[in-house]
């Protein structure tokens, strides 16, 4: 499913993300935009356009109105980026690895993400993470 809604219709967004809407683009994009939602959702990724990825960033939306993620689950996210092993996270947050693996499975579980790689490029289209500080 493909949604068009205006950015700032915050209700909008958070039934396309408790619903798992593919692809959400902003009703007054181009329609280049279209085919480009078209063509992530036939890949099987998820795609949000700028306008809607600024918009879940500022106001934190999420099917309850929270943060995507939570403090923890986001420096969990940062350390896998750099190559951390869930006992290398566990020793560096003081947590048991049980602890990681079950933030971990939560994050893909969120986000719908079938693995850790698309889990991070899940991350970095919604801005949680920046390719600059990879």
């Amino acid at each position: 499913v493909i949604a068009c809604v205006h950015p700032y219709d915050l209700y909008s967004l958070r039934l396309c993300l408790r619903y798992n809407v593919a692809a959400c683009i902003s009703n007054s994009a181009p329609p280049c935009e279209m085919l480009t939602a078209l063509r992530e959702v036939s890949s099987g990724d998820i795609y949000h356009c700028q306008m809607v990825q600024q918009a879940i960033r500022r106001y934190g939306i999420t099917t309850g109105g929270r943060p995507l993620f939570s403090e923890k689950e986001l420096q969990v996210l940062q350390y896998i980026t750099q190559d951390k092993t869930t006992a290398q996270i566990a020793a560096i947050l003081y947590s048991s690895p049980y602890t990681i693996d079950a933030i971990r499975k939560r994050m893909m579980a969120k986000t719908g993400t079938p693995n850790i790689t698309a889990l991070v490029c899940y991350a970095l289209r919604l801005g949680y993470l920046r390719l600059d500080a990879l």
